[in-house]
C-alpha cells in the first residue's frame, strides 16, 4: 500500500578500505576530501563530513579492494516512520546499532537483491544525538559540501521502483543516466536517490554538491573526466574503481 511522503534524507555513504590510513591520505591528496578520525577508534574508522550528511571511511571490515556497502537515509520521527512502514506491506526489522562512538535506531528493509538503504537515527549520545549530523565547518578543498545523490544499480528495476515507491512513499520521476541508459530518480527532503538497471547491483556512484564547479575542477585536475555542464566525474582510478562526481549543489535543508 502506498502512503504519502515520510521524511527520509540522505544521511551517509559507508565505504570500507583496506587500510583507513592510506585511503585518507589519498581521499586528501586526490580528491581534496579531508577527513576526521573518529576518536573512539582513530585507527580504524573516520568521517568526512559535509553539511548536515557524511561519508563514513572505515577498514574494520577490510576486504581486498575499497567498496560502499551500505548507504542511509536518516528518519527524525520513529512513531511516524513506524505508521509508515506498517502500512507500506514491506517486511522489516526494527533494531539499535551500536557504533563506535554512540548508538543509532536502525530499521533494515527485507528486499531480496535489490539495495536498500538501512533507515537510521542517532540517539546516543543524547547531547551529540540532538545536532547529529552536524552542520559543515570546515571547507573541503574540492569544495563539496552537500551529500546530493546517491546512484544505485538493479538487476530488476520494475521491481526496485515498487520497493522503493512503498519505502519512500512517492513515485519516481524518469531520468537519463548518462551511458547506462533509462533510470528514476527519487528527489528526498534532502538529496536524491537515482536508480539505475545494471548487471552488478550495489552503490555505482556518489555525487557530492559543491557551490563552485570551478573550485572543484581546480582542486580535481587532471582527475577530471569529460562531463556536462552542471556535473563532473572523477577518473575511477583515483579511487579505486570507486565513482565520484561534483555538482552544483542544490541547497539541502
Amino acid at each position: 500500500m502506498r502512503t504519502g511522503p515520510v521524511d527520509l534524507r540522505l544521511d551517509h555513504v559507508s565505504i570500507a578500505v583496506p587500510d583507513l590510513s592510506v585511503a585518507l591520505e589519498e581521499l586528501e591528496q586526490r580528491l581534496g576530501l579531508a577527513a576526521v578520525r573518529t576518536a573512539a577508534d582513530p585507527h580504524h574508522h573516520s568521517r568526512i563530513f559535509l553539511e548536515r550528511a557524511y561519508i563514513e571511511v572505515s577498514d574494520r571490515e577490510p576486504g581486498p579492494d575499497w567498496r560502499i556497502p551500505y548507504f542511509f537515509l536518516r528518519f527524525g520521527d520513529p512513531v511516524a516512520l513506524r505508521e509508515h512502514l506498517e502500512k507500506s506491506g514491506l517486511a522489516w526489522t526494527w533494531g539499535s546499532y551500536q557504533g563506535v562512538d554512540g548508538r543509532w535506531d536502525d530499521v533494515l528493509v527485507e528486499s531480496g537483491d535489490i539495495p536498500c538503504p538501512i533507515l537510521v537515527r542517532r540517539t546516543e549520545p543524547a547531547d551529540v544525538a540532538r545536532d547529529w549530523p552536524p552542520a559543515l565547518v570546515r571547507q573541503h578543498s574540492c569544495d563539496a559540501t552537500f551529500l546530493q545523490e546517491v546512484r544505485v544499480g538493479v538487476e530488476a528495476l520494475d521491481t526496485a521502483l515498487d520497493i522503493y515507491s512503498r519505502l519512500l512513499g512517492r513515485d519516481p520521476e524518469p531520468a537519463q543516466v548518462g551511458a547506462e541508459g533509462e533510470g528514476a530518480r527519487f528527489p528526498l527532503a534532502g538529496g536524491t536517490i537515482v536508480l539505475v538497471e545494471c548487471d552488478v547491483p550495489g552503490v555505482q556512484a556518489v555525487v557530492l554538491g559543491v557551490r563552485s564547479l570551478e573550485r572543484a575542477c581546480d582542486c580535481l585536475g587532471s582527475l577530471v573526466m569529460p562531463g556536462s555542464d552542471q556535473t563532473i566525474w572523477v577518473d575511477r582510478s583515483a579511487a579505486h574503481g570507486l565513482q565520484w562526481a561534483f555538482t552544483e549543489a542544490q541547497v539541502l535543508r
